[in-house]
């Protein structure tokens, strides 16, 4: 079946015999509870690349801490709108990495600009002026709407490295200084240094257990997690890190229209109109979603699927653990579904290769039920 979703599902029988097919995602290369630490001046474990130039942090970098919201979901960590003055910083006329660089590197590399869009498209908050999603073939107009922008804040993040044709999530925490490439909605989406792509954090199942040297004024309790706005952000204001006071950064250039901010500090309310409220993470918490879906799990193991209501009884259950599951996976699970639902009554022996949406969808769905189910299906 070539690159089949090898577990959150053993879910529908679509063969012929009878035999049940038990879609299994492939394990996250991260243990559970494990975050790695990620350095500023480092591209980490297998990059996607090191082609592209990054100018060093000013040697007078003065940063502010960013606005945050209260303590947020199952991350545990504290969360901060992607609009907040002052979550990111900058240096005037200098975008510190250039996205064409980007561009360059993934239109002559075709096997990573694959992998580095299915990566992207794991994510279900992507969002853009093309779409939710993003081809191989729209890669420099996606990139081209990113603004160089420089992390103020640790910033926890899913940091995808490059191994086996394939993109490979690990839980990372970005170092404050870090230069990346920021979408119109506030969120990091790749790191400068390695030209890696960055989605959303997965929520470890217990406490997390940094991996890596840490640097001058680590502290876990400062981390954040940032959160998209819920319109496009037009303007950036930053931290101004060679001087006093603010920078406004249009969105999507790279310094060249960068003027000085009316902002001064104090008032942190997004001028995009967007809330800092966090939104509820799930609708149910994450163990009793957890304690579900194994319940469920083993009901598959043993069910019979001759007859296509035996196969619609499963296909009801997935979808009853659909409406119950978390905001991390619920979009993924509504792919992967939806792709279950129009092949559920063809009988095929072969499903063929999965298409690119629900293959992206795996990736999410395996941290999750790898860190915070502990649910690993051989």
């Amino acid at each position: 079946m070539g690159l089949v979703i090898v577990s959150i599902i053993a879910v529908i029988a679509l063969i012929a015999a009878g035999t049940v097919v038990f879609l299994v995602l492939r394990p996250d290369s991260s243990a559970a509870g494990e975050v790695f630490l990620d350095a500023a001046d480092q591209p980490g474990p297998d990059p996607f690349t090191t082609q592209v130039r990054v100018d060093p942090l000013p040697s007078t970098t003065s940063t502010t801490a960013a606005p945050t919201t209260t303590s947020g979901g199952a991350t545990g960590t504290t969360s901060a709108v992607g609009s907040n003055p002052g979550l990111y910083g900058g240096t005037r006329n200098s975008g510190r990495c250039d996205p064409n660089q980007m561009v360059a590197f993934l239109q002559a590399n075709p096997d990573k600009a694959a992998a580095w869009v299915r990566a992207l498209n794991g994510d279900p908050t992507l969002r853009w002026s093309g779409g939710t999603q993003v081809q191989v073939s729209q890669i420099a107009a996606y990139i081209r709407e990113l603004t160089p922008l420089t992390l103020t804040v640790d910033t926890r993040v899913t940091n995808y490295g490059y191994a086996n044709n394939r993109p490979t999530p690990r839980q990372a925490v970005l170092q404050r200084g870090t230069a990346v490439l920021v979408d119109a909605y506030g969120v990091p989406r790749t790191k400068c240094g390695c030209g890696n792509p960055l989605t959303k954090p997965v929520a470890v199942r217990a406490t997390p257990t940094y991996q890596g040297t840490t640097w001058p004024g680590w502290n876990p309790a400062s981390v954040i997690v940032v959160q998209q706005t819920t319109v496009v952000i037009n303007t950036f204001v930053i931290v101004n890190l060679t001087g006093p006071g603010y920078i406004d950064r249009p969105a999507g250039t790279t310094g060249d229209q960068d003027t000085t901010s009316a902002y001064t500090g104090g008032d942190t309310t997004p001028s995009t109109g967007s809330s800092s409220t966090t939104a509820p993470v799930s609708t149910l918490a994450p163990s009793d979603f957890c304690a579900q879906f194994k319940v469920t799990q083993a009901k598959w193991s043993a069910a019979s699927t001759d007859t296509l209501a035996q196969r619609e009884e499963l296909m009801a259950d997935f979808d009853r653990l659909t409406a119950a599951a978390p905001s991390e996976v619920k979009a993924e699970m509504q792919v992967i579904g939806a792709w279950l639902r129009s092949t559920i009554t063809t009988g095929d022996s072969d499903l063929g290769e999965p298409p690119a949406d629900v293959q992206a969808a795996e990736v999410t769905i395996t941290g999750y039920l790898t860190n915070v189910c502990g649910i690993v299906i051989d």
